[in-house]
């Protein structure tokens, strides 16, 4: 059966995500973080990385639509944008250093009642040691 890499990414002590391998470039523990006023509360933030200015997203955030704070690890992350199909850069607040999977085609699963809240930003999800993880679409949640 097909396998796929992809980047395990604890948000809180029950919630995991799951992105694509290729997604996330880069990790930076202790980033120079400057806050911005008058923003969405999930989204208080921007780095700079390679001559850009990057947004850091707390996905817990955008999915609470709470300020949950940076943790000072962030993950800088690629994806396409749907319209222009260009690559955009962006940063996500990570609370740990996300673990690299293998992940079968034989493991995925429906996305059950309990974690329809990512149904915007998720349409599959697989099992992982009886846990179930919803593989995130950045695409959608920079949008």
């Amino acid at each position: 059966m097909p396998e796929s890499n992809a980047w395990l990414i604890k948000l809180t002590e029950k919630e995991t995500i799951a992105i694509g391998e290729n997604e996330l470039l880069h990790i930076i523990t202790e980033p120079d973080l400057y806050k911005i006023p008058k923003v969405k509360k999930y989204c208080q933030h921007v780095i700079k990385w390679k001559n850009q200015v990057l947004p850091v997203m707390n996905i817990t955030g955008l999915l609470y639509n709470q300020d949950i704070g940076i943790s000072g690890i962030v993950g800088i992350i690629a994806y396409k944008h749907n319209e222009s199909n260009t690559i955009n850069y962006a940063a996500i607040d990570l609370t740990s250093v996300p673990k690299k999977i293998s992940v079968n085609d034989k493991d995925a699963c429906e996305l059950p009642e309990p974690l329809h809240k990512w149904k915007p930003f998720s349409a599959v999800c697989f099992k992982k040691n009886n846990n179930v993880i919803p593989i995130i679409s950045l695409q959608k949640v920079f949008s």
